[in-house]
């Protein structure tokens, strides 16, 4: 998948008090070392931040948040997801 591209449209089932969500994940490409060192952070926003592979990437994530990153991990064309799981007859 290119850098940019949509690789999931999931939805969120709604519950008492909260509606459907609808949510996009997109590949944002790989950042080069000199890309990294210009990145300023704003302090006010962001508490802590930490590079990671992958694998720790997925134990990093809350499990709601990693199950949809795993389904698109690698993934050559956009997912259809329902509530971060593959839909039967609607994605492979």
């Amino acid at each position: 998948m290119s850098s940019g591209g949509l690789v999931c449209v999931d939805t969120r089932p709604a519950k008492k008090g909260r509606k459907l969500g609808l949510r996009f994940l997109f590949h944002c490409g790989t950042v080069t070392p000199e890309q990294a060192s210009a990145i300023r952070l704003q302090e006010y926003e962001v508490s802590e931040h930490k590079w990671a592979e992958p694998a720790e990437a997925f134990e990093l994530l809350r499990p709601a948040v990693r199950r949809r990153v795993k389904k698109t991990y690698r993934s050559e064309h956009c997912v259809y997801l329902e509530n971060g799981r593959r839909v039967d007859g609607v994605s492979d």
